[in-house]
């Protein structure tokens, strides 16, 4: 599914879904990773959902969920994302510098980090993969 907003509307709604049938944080949690994985969204539209949240749950609206949990949440995404990487990289090419480590530990882009992943999988060699790195500056 390429339509963005709506992609963005059906996650807010399972989420909202999930909250209401009083499904605990631990366990909305592993099924927000699974949807994660299913429909990555931009950093820009996960801000403004986890946004969207927080203000509905100020407001006793939505869910009950703290900013905290949900800044856990969001983390713990990275780090599958960026674990998957790394260990594509592992699988096909054995142990992987350091710096290359460290590079992939500092992205934060969904988009860009299953792009990675993607490319970890079907790169020819390790220096083809680090030619690709675009890191953060800043």
């Amino acid at each position: 599914m390429n339509d963005l907003p709506r992609r963005y509307q059906l996650k807010r709604e399972m989420i909202r879904d999930l909250f209401q049938r009083g499904m605990p944080v631990k366990k909305v949690s592993k099924i927000l990773s699974l949807i994660n994985w299913l429909m990555i969204s931009p950093e820009d539209l996960e801000k403004q959902l986890n946004t969207e949240l927080q203000v509905q749950q100020k407001n006793n609206t939505l869910i009950p969920i703290s900013s905290f949990e949900l800044a856990v949440l969001e983390q713990g995404k990275r780090n599958k994302a960026q674990e998957d990487v790394l260990d594509a990289l592992e699988t096909r090419f054995g142990e992987i510098s350091d710096l290359v480590r460290e590079q992939v530990q500092s992205l934060t882009d969904a988009i860009e980090l299953k792009r990675l992943h993607r490319r970890a999988i079907l790169v020819s060699d390790l220096n083809s993969f680090s030619a690709e790195l675009v890191v953060p500056v800043g």
